[in-house]
C-alpha cells in the first residue's frame, strides 16, 4: 500500500492524497489543464487540429502524448464524427473540469 500524502487542507480540515496516483501525475504535466478546457462532454467533441491550433506553442508530439494519457487515464474518450476522430472528457473528466473552474476563472484574468 502507498503512503498517503496529507499535504492540502482546508481549514480544519487535511485531505490525504496518494501523490502515486496517475491522475496526479497527468494533471502536472505540461498541456494537460489547458486541453481540459477546451474539451467538454461528448456534445461538445475537438478534432485533433482542432485542440492544436488553440495551444499553438504545443507541438503535435506533445499533444498526441498528453491526449493518450488522458485517454488511459479516464479522462478523455476518443471518438469518430463523420471523417474526422474527436476527444471528448469522460464523466470523470467532466468532474475533474469542474472542480477546476476556479482555477480557469484566474487563468482568464491574467
Amino acid at each position: 500500500m502507498t503512503e498517503k500524502a496529507c499535504m492540502i487542507r482546508y481549514g480544519d480540515e487535511t485531505i490525504c492524497v496518494d501523490s502515486s496516483l496517475p491522475l496526479f501525475s497527468i494533471l502536472g504535466k505540461k498541456y494537460t489543464i489547458l486541453i481540459m478546457g477546451m474539451l467538454s462532454g461528448d456534445s461538445e467533441m475537438a478534432t485533433f487540429n482542432q485542440i492544436r491550433r488553440g495551444i499553438p506553442e504545443a507541438s503535435a508530439r506533445a499533444i498526441s502524448l498528453r491526449l493518450r494519457e488522458m485517454e488511459e487515464a479516464g479522462m478523455v474518450r476518443k471518438g469518430m464524427n463523420q471523417d474526422h476522430v474527436t476527444y471528448f472528457l469522460t464523466e470523470s473528466g467532466m468532474k475533474i473540469k469542474d472542480t477546476l473552474k476556479g482555477f480557469f476563472d484566474l487563468m482568464a484574468q491574467s
